[in-house]
């Protein structure tokens, strides 16, 4: 079974699907809505949290019921 991971880098606007670490898809995303460069501080401050977070998943939805 392969390992997937996902990269967000907030300096160039871009979320990368990475499988066995390599990139293996690379999407332009947007981030919070003070880019000031500051650290989150509380849930509501509008900065994109960093750190090192676990995605589960246990049903994945057909793109095409998301619209």
């Amino acid at each position: 079974m392969a390992v997937y991971s996902i990269l967000i880098q907030k300096s160039d606007f871009s979320l990368s699907l990475l499988e066995e670490g390599i990139v293996v898809r690379k999407y332009t995303v947007a981030i919070g809505q003070r880019a000031d460069g500051k650290s989150r501080i509380y849930e509501e401050d509008l900065r994109t949290p960093e750190g090192v977070f676990s995605v589960k998943t246990t049903h994945i939805l057909d793109n095409g019921l998301w619209f």
